[in-house]
């Protein structure tokens, strides 16, 4: 079933200004695929969004030394806890890159999220003269061609389905 297939795109990769990370990266798969892209020169930077306020937790220090371990140096690594949703990411990124004169970035998500991710980000993005290009982070929690038969990738496709029929009210008015 392309149901689950759906939801998955990737513009493959290219040399970006930045690697944007969006929030809700609990095991910090994302965060390693960003790290990695630049490790291998696709970007010189990484601009990470949390929902975290840093009163709470100081996620900015906890990614810093994380990717300092990884092997990327902290001043590469931009952590911005002010995103809750993928609207939120888009906004938030937008800002900082226009703020630093960057124009392109490579966005990191979760598979199941970057069709919406991209659709999002495009729809933000493209007025404001910013580029997006999508990739997907590994989530082995995720099968995309059997969806259906797994309740993690049940869940996944199903709440992805309701975001994207919310975020076409929110955005087609």
């Amino acid at each position: 079933m392309a149901v689950g297939a759906f939801l998955v795109v990737d513009d493959g990769l290219e040399r970006t200004d930045a690697v944007v990370v969006l929030s809700g990266d609990g095991a910090r798969r994302r965060l390693d695929t960003a790290l990695t892209l630049v490790q291998r020169g696709l970007a010189d930077r990484v601009i990470v969004l949390t929902g975290t306020p840093p009163d709470f937790y100081d996620e900015a220090q906890a990614v810093r030394r994380y990717a300092l371990r990884r092997g990327v140096p902290p001043d590469q690594v931009a952590v911005v806890g002010e995103a809750h949703s993928t609207l939120d990411d888009a906004l938030v990124a937008a800002r900082m890159m226009r703020h630093r004169g960057w124009t392109s970035a490579t966005v990191v998500t979760a598979p199941y999220h970057t069709r919406r991710a991209r659709w999002v980000f495009r729809r933000t993005w493209g007025p404001l003269g910013l580029v997006a290009r999508v990739h997907p982070a590994p989530e082995p929690g995720f099968n995309p061609d059997r969806w259906w038969t797994e309740d993690r990738s049940t869940e996944f496709v199903v709440l992805e389905y309701v975001k994207l029929a919310v975020y076409a009210l929110q955005l087609m008015r």
